[in-house]
């Protein structure tokens, strides 16, 4: 395991997975060093998050046990409200009676004072007149007269030098009662609002504790090709993804397959099925919806992991377009290379045997060829060239004798004299076509072969050659 100096991660690549710094000079570190290391990651990793989820659980605790405490204060106080009303009301309804009674003996008083005679103005009488009732009789008709359908106290039948009084306490009680109501609203909507935003605000802090505790979860897509060996190492592989198995792949194969992972990083591992200790592993950070593709060759001790490609599914989508569409392409242009290269065949095909029936056509003309031999040519050159020139040059003629030796490129042969054996002049022979070419492919230096042609040089220098025609 090797560890990036440049983020601190660690990993068993070349290059960094996180920051793609260059680890080729880095020394790896010690298996068991890397072992408890990882050990006192995961160790740690498990009590920041025990510990976490303590806190959270201890504040939502904390705060359950003080919503609930401001809703008993709320209700309590609105339970006092209300009972101080009911006393406000009641104070109030006694004043109203008080005053009431008020009212009545203050009636009462004038009424008395109404029907005492003066000095001036009574005279002495048996009986009492008739409009004055008695003092029971006037009270009674008094109230009647006074009080309305509503039970309020009606001063337009008292007398005209009582009105202060009752009008006073009339209004007072009006007011008294005005204001008991409107506390009794303003009350009973400040509790109902205190209620309903305490209410609301609880579950507001829970969310936010759930909102802290849960990730983000996306889909994981993984392509991996693992190469075929041809003698050693051609064990099977395992796939897995943070300690989870996914499935084997064979050498030779693709495993493919989709994992829904929080985000955050996250480690990809391969091993070697059956044993453990021969493994690959990588990570990724995951941010999204990935694709994660490579390529995995199997060692002895390891197995590499090459080709890391990370992308984004719709990255993923663009690039697998455009590999099948080149696939298409290189498919059309090998077809057309496939085509092409048979129409060749063909044509040569053809022509060679265009060559051949002409070749069988030489050779059924054979008569047509001047049979020579070569000692007799040889002889005839070397005492006159000049004759011997004028005589063989562009004729036809058919010659035997045994090869002498054949030409690297296949261009020609040499042929001399069977019955002499240190004949050094001979007859140079030229191949003129490729059937011929294959013809000479199946000579060896000492055959005995019989050639038509047209004699093409004639020189005591240069010596004697022939364009072939056929070759027996």
């Amino acid at each position: 395991m090797k560890v990036c100096p440049n983020c601190g991660k660690r990993m068993e690549t070349d290059f960094c997975g996180n920051c793609g710094t260059d680890l080729r000079n880095i020394q790896p570190e010690r298996e068991d060093v890397c072992i408890d290391i990882e050990l006192n990651d995961v160790k740690s990793s498990a009590e920041d998050d025990s510990k976490a989820i303590d806190i959270g659980n201890q504040s939502s605790q904390t705060m359950n046990d003080e919503f609930r405490s401001a809703t008993d204060d709320l209700r309590k106080a609105k339970d006092d409200f209300v009972k101080m009303a009911g006393n406000l009301a009641g104070s109030l309804g006694k004043l109203a009676t008080i005053k009431g009674e008020q009212v009545v003996s203050r009636i009462d008083e004038e009424i008395q004072g109404m029907s005492k005679p003066t000095h001036s103005t009574v005279k002495k009488a048996t009986k009492p007149p008739k409009s004055i009732k008695k003092p029971n009789e006037t009270r009674d008709a008094s109230q009647a007269k006074s009080l309305d359908k509503t039970g309020e106290i009606n001063t337009r039948d008292l007398p005209s030098n009582t009105s202060d009084g009752p009008s006073a306490d009339k209004s007072v009680t009006a007011i008294a009662v005005l204001v008991m109501v409107v506390l009794c609203l303003v009350g009973s909507m400040l509790v109902r609002g205190s209620i309903r935003n305490d209410s609301s605000s609880q579950p507001d802090a829970v969310e936010e504790i759930a909102v802290e505790e849960t990730k983000e979860s996306y889909n994981l897509h993984l392509e991996v090709q693992y190469e075929e060996n041809i003698i050693f190492s051609k064990y099977e592989a395992e796939v897995y993804v943070d300690d989870e198995y996914l499935g084997p792949v064979a050498q030779g194969e693709v495993f493919s397959d989709d994992i829904l992972l929080e985000e955050g990083e996250h480690r990809i591992q391969f091993q070697k099925s059956g044993d453990s200790s021969v493994d690959g592993r990588t990570s990724i950070d995951l941010e999204g919806d990935t694709v994660f593709s490579c390529t995995i060759g199997a060692h002895s001790d390891e197995i590499d992991i090459t080709g890391r490609r990370i992308e984004t599914k719709e990255e993923y989508q663009i690039r697998i377009e455009e590999e099948k569409a080149a696939a298409i392409e290189e498919e059309k242009r090998q077809a057309e290379e496939k085509a092409e290269e048979e129409k060749k065949a063909e044509e040569e095909k053809k022509a060679k045997a265009e060559e051949e029936a002409k070749e069988e056509k030489k050779k059924a003309k054979s008569n047509d060829y001047e049979k020579v031999d070569l000692a007799t040519m040889e002889n005839e050159l070397d005492s006159n060239a000049a004759a011997a020139k004028k005589k063989y040059l562009h004729k036809k003629i058919e010659v035997t004798g045994v090869i002498d030796s054949i030409d690297a490129s296949g261009d020609y042969f040499n042929m001399r004299d069977p019955n002499n054996e240190w004949d050094w002049v001979g007859i140079q022979c030229f191949i003129e076509s490729s059937n011929q070419e294959e013809q000479l492919m199946n000579l060896s230096k000492g055959d005995t072969v019989t050639v038509g042609g047209e004699v093409s040089l004639v020189g005591e220098i240069l010596g004697l050659g022939l364009d072939i025609d056929y070759i027996k």
